[in-house]
């Protein structure tokens, strides 16, 4: 899904030429139809505005007048189809991106989450429109740096989806230029990331706290249980209606008393009965009562009525979302496993080190007793000096002075 550009989105439209014209349905249907059959990404729920803006704007890149010959261009090239899906999709994110909101979410948020959570507990977080997983990663930092505050034993599992899946490979390496360090504190860069090359690498114990997986907010089921979704500059590129429903299945994908997270120009609109405002500023809010279905919520938008074709869709996405989850769990029973597995091997190193020790305990208590029986026949020859014994005594070196 997109992602919302590095300030705010107020801020991105306007850096667009503002009086750019609309497209003709005819080239609008026609581009969108070649993306859609090039990338299986549907943009006609897209704001029209801000979509044909950014059309117009590749046109003057590739030196054209007209936007038929772009669309010529557009079905001859793939070069420019990925180019055109990058512009639409505006993949700009940053690590702790307004540190203000992440502060607020620390410690209202966060805080209460690790608090209120149950031993063993699982807390399940997820972030759609994730990008290239900055904010994922940086969300993860906080449950972490959290958790050890309190040395809680609760467990933190994270799910990042996004619709453009060249940006969640890139969130699955963890790699990231060096200018991260702008945005990172010193503590957090030498704790969470290992330097490399060119750039630094997220640190395995804490890639292991997230799932990245393919998501379309628009067509597929959302995550079910989760006690935070973070969902921030995506809605605003949406038509309105599109973004109600996306709200609804936030609501719906929520546990009781979840938290929802969205951008500074964004809101819960209709829904603000379901959720009650944390902090306006930043736009944090408490889902306090259920939604009444995906599709049926208070800005009266129609229940669908599906065909067989797209039940059939819907059925696949479901199963989609729920092998999403599936494999995060595996991946965390995978993750515990290892760790047993390795508490296992130290204690048979511990257990063979004591094994060691007790053989050589074993050897001097013999040792010692071999050199007390011979003191003691020493003792007993020097107190008798004309009384015979047999032999040597054990232990007894002749001549010489005596070891020990």
């Amino acid at each position: 899904m997109i992602q919302g550009p590095e300030h705010t989105a107020q801020e991105a439209l306007a850096s667009e030429v503002p009086l750019a014209p609309l497209l003709s349905p005819a080239s609008w249907q026609a581009i969108f139809d070649c993306l859609l059959n090039e990338r299986g990404i549907d943009f006609s729920s897209y704001k029209r505005a801000t979509m044909s803006r950014r059309i117009l704007r590749r046109v003057g890149i590739a030196g054209l007048e007209q936007v038929d010959d772009y669309v010529c261009l557009l079905r001859a090239s793939a070069r420019e189809r990925h180019a055109l899906v990058r512009d639409l999709l505006v993949r700009v994110t940053q690590f702790f991106r307004d540190a203000e909101a992440f502060d607020v979410l620390e410690h209202e948020v966060i805080a209460d989450l690790v608090r209120s959570a149950c031993e063993r507990q699982t807390i399940r977080v997820w972030v759609p429109a994730c990008s290239t997983g900055e904010e994922a990663y940086s969300i993860a930092m906080l449950f972490q740096e959290a958790l050890d505050r309190v040395q809680s034993p609760a467990q933190v599992r994270i799910v990042a989806t996004d619709i453009d899946r060249q940006a969640i490979e890139v969130a699955v390496q963890g790699v990231y230029p060096e200018r991260i360090a702008e945005a990172l504190t010193p503590q957090r860069l030498q704790r969470f990331f290992c330097k490399e090359r060119n750039g630094y690498r997220v640190e395995r114990h804490l890639r292991k706290m997230l799932h990245f997986a393919p998501h379309n907010l628009l067509d597929d089921p959302p995550f079910t249980h989760v006690s935070l979704v973070s969902c921030r500059n995506c809605l605003i590129y949406l038509e309105t209606v599109v973004q109600q429903r996306i709200l609804a299945c936030f609501a719906n994908a929520l546990g009781r008393q979840g938290y929802l997270w969205l951008g500074p120009s964004e809101s819960c609109g209709s829904l603000s009965s379901v959720f009650r405002t944390v902090h306006a500023k930043w736009q944090i809010y408490r889902k306090v009562r259920a939604v009444k279905s995906l599709f049926d919520t208070e800005c009266n938008i129609t229940q669908r009525v599906y065909s067989p074709e797209q039940e059939l869709a819907y059925t696949k996405g479901y199963l989609r979302t729920t092998i999403a989850e599936l494999e995060s769990t595996r991946k965390q029973l995978q993750s515990s496993n290892e760790a047993l597995v390795a508490a296992r091997e130290e204690l048979q190193l511990t257990k063979e080190e004591l094994q060691s020790v007790y053989e050589e305990l074993h050897m001097v208590t013999v040792e010692s007793q071999k050199k007390i029986r011979a003191f003691s026949q020493l003792n007993h020859d020097i107190d008798n000096p004309g009384c015979p014994h047999e032999g040597k005594h054990e232990g007894i070196t002749e001549p010489g002075p005596i070891e020990g």
